[in-house]
């Protein structure tokens, strides 16, 4: 008895009086040819499912066309790219959990997230993650390369570098030097240390403390607060007196100063709506 094989006999049956044509096969006992053929096709399956893996980028940015821009010109260099859909932190990642790209292009300056927090969680499903920002602030850079993202290309750059440098890092080619690699971790280092001691200090100001203190970063008087909250200067002077000492710094400058350092919008202490 012979059986047909399944692959390349769309055209329907075909006959022959003498014997099996070369698309026929000889029937196996039951179980082994079957058996054989699922374990093939798992094994194709998988291979598929680790090349389009192995080729996947999921770009993470807030300016529209160039996110488009990015996944157009990415797509033609053969990579299979997702333009993710914002709505803060939880959402990119939950959508990076489900897609596991290989690559993640990632803007620091997020409307709605600060791109630096969204690594450890990019790198915890297997991503490489690539910076590409307009920041220049070093010290933040740093700070997504010491969570352990694989480089950073800045938006001022050519297009065509861009391109480059993401393609780089997926090809397992760092686009930094050893130099300014380590420099920037360094930084980043410093200020990871720097805005943990500082998260630690914050979290002990009042609701009132924290409103007085964005409003003092804002740029407003002591007397203007009071105006403000309603409240007499004194209950003011009393508030800042507080803040000085919670975040150990001698002067109103110094706790601005240091509050604008480090802090992105979305820690910044804000007043109600």
């Amino acid at each position: 008895m012979w059986e047909r094989e399944a692959i390349g006999l769309a055209d329907g049956p075909f006959e022959s009086r003498d014997g099996p044509p070369a698309r026929w096969t000889a029937a196996e006992p039951q179980g082994s040819s079957g058996e054989a053929q699922a374990s093939e096709s798992l094994r194709l399956s998988e291979c598929a499912a680790q090349r389009t893996r192995a080729a996947s980028v999921l770009i993470v940015e807030d300016h529209e066309l160039l996110a488009e821009a990015l996944a157009l010109a990415l797509s033609g260099r053969g990579f299979d790219c997702t333009v993710a859909q914002l709505g803060g932190p939880v959402t990119v990642l939950e959508q990076a959990a489900q897609l596991r790209p290989a690559l993640v292009l990632l803007d620091l300056g997020l409307a709605d997230a600060d791109g630096v927090d969204l690594v450890p969680g990019l790198r915890a499903i297997g991503a490489r993650v690539l910076v590409v920002t307009g920041c220049l602030d070093a010290s933040r850079v740093g700070s997504a390369l010491a969570l352990g993202a694989s480089g950073w290309v800045s938006k001022a750059q050519p297009f065509e570098s861009l391109l480059d440098a993401a393609e780089a890092v997926m090809r397992n080619r760092p686009p930094l030097g050893d130099a300014r690699y380590d420099e920037l971790i360094e930084l980043g280092t410093a200020r990871l240390k720097a805005e943990h001691e500082l998260k630690q200090r914050m979290a002990q100001l009042t609701a009132r403390e924290r409103q007085v203190l964005w409003a003092l970063a804002e740029g407003e008087s002591a007397a203007e607060i009071a105006r403000t909250f309603f409240v007499s200067i004194g209950t003011v002077r009393t508030h800042i007196q507080a803040i000085l000492g919670k975040l150990g710094v001698s002067s109103q400058l110094a706790a601005v100063a240091r509050v604008r350092s480090l802090l992105v919008p979305d820690d910044s202490p804000r007043r109600p709506s």
